[in-house]
């Protein structure tokens, strides 16, 4: 049982308890003696310690998170679905440390209740970044999932995560770039210096013509694009060409090569490129130009997935079939295909790039 005591020439109350391991542990409370109130919160606190050492007292090693968790993970979970659970997770994993929860059984209503808010204050220190609502919420379904494991282990007697009832905010709506947008951008781009600017003019062209997002644009030119000699209309330098895109799940979509590119991957061809741009976390370097160049300021909630909205609205304002486009930008749900509102084969989609002149 934790307990309150006086050390020699220190104003404060030291406690004294034994951590999740079993450890005696004793440190100050920064609560001063002689003070009613400092002492009523010792007392709090030293009630505190000595119920955790109960929960302690109840958890075996076996059921500590690290124990179990990454192998549960690995087992079940693989390709872009077992790295975006591995990201939430070690969010998950900071609160639970932060909150001195080591064991499934430890876990609460309450606390499960704290998380919302805990994700909103950033943390650098801990590399912790604020986050929205419906980051957290995924993040606790993450829990949710790990928890339900946990039951069946016989780990926790419940899982409190699913008493929670949460709404996600609705979906945000990224607007569309106009040409005179669109003519801004490429030419702030040329402004930039290299590596930057090879980054975001590459990735630009290839999401103006294809619409795909960002982690989808940095495709091997060696390996992802093929030219082939042609005297089809609309053939450019006497070739024409196909393109893979790499997306969710792992899976892998082809699509005709826009016109407009030929020229770029024949350079990048010639030149044994294997990557559109050096690889690299990029991410955030499209929020920054895009506030740097003023965009942000003139344009409110524009970012890079604003180019895939755009080539949406372009091929469904040019009157191409809505089945055609949803293949174009390898959007097969029919309610995610109709958030931007605002299979065929190669041939078939050739008919999309007129529209994205």
């Amino acid at each position: 049982m934790a307990s309150l005591y006086k050390r020699k020439r220190s104003p404060f109350w030291w406690i004294k308890f034994r951590d999740a391991h079993g450890a005696v542990q004793r440190e100050s409370t920064s609560l001063k003696i002689g003070r009613g109130d400092d002492y009523k919160r010792a007392l709090d606190l030293r009630a505190e310690k000595s119920l955790a050492e109960r929960a302690f007292g109840a958890v075996k090693s076996a059921e500590f998170w690290e124990q179990w968790v990454p192998a549960y993970m690995a087992e079940q979970l693989t390709g872009t679905t077992h790295v975006r659970y591995q990201a939430a997770w070690r969010t998950v994993r900071q609160f639970l440390t932060d909150k001195q929860i080591l064991a499934p059984r430890q876990l609460s209503y309450a606390r499960c209740a704290e998380y919302l808010d805990w994700r909103k204050s950033p943390n650098h220190r801990q590399g912790k970044r604020k986050a929205g609502r419906n980051t957290a919420i995924l993040e606790l379904k993450v829990l949710r999932w790990v928890m339900r494991e946990a039951v069946r282990r016989g780990f926790s007697p419940g899982n409190p995560v699913r008493e929670l009832v949460l709404k996600r905010e609705p979906r945000k709506l990224f607007p569309e770039y106009t040409r005179e947008h669109l003519e801004e951008i490429a030419a702030a781009i040329e402004r930039e210096d290299e590596p930057l600017k090879t980054m975001l003019r590459h990735s630009f062209l290839v999401a103006r013509y294809h619409g795909v997002r960002l982690r989808e644009t940095n495709v091997n030119p060696m390996r992802d694009v093929q030219l082939w000699p042609s005297d089809r209309p609309g053939a450019v330098n006497g070739m024409e060409g196909s393109i893979r895109f790499f997306q969710k799940g792992g899976k892998i979509k082809e699509k005709p090569l826009h016109p407009k590119l030929i020229p770029l991957f024949q350079d990048l061809i010639a030149k044994k490129q294997t990557r559109l741009y050096p690889p690299t976390k990029w991410g955030n370097l499209w929020f920054r130009f895009l506030g740097r160049i003023g965009l942000k300021d003139r344009h409110p909630n524009c970012c890079f997935h604003s180019l895939r909205v755009t080539v949406k609205n372009q091929l469904d304002a040019a009157g191409i079939p809505t089945e055609i486009v949803r293949e174009y930008l390898s959007h097969t749900p029919q309610d995610v295909h109709s958030s931007y509102g605002r299979f065929a084969n190669l041939d078939k989609l050739r008919i999309c790039h007129a529209a994205l002149d």
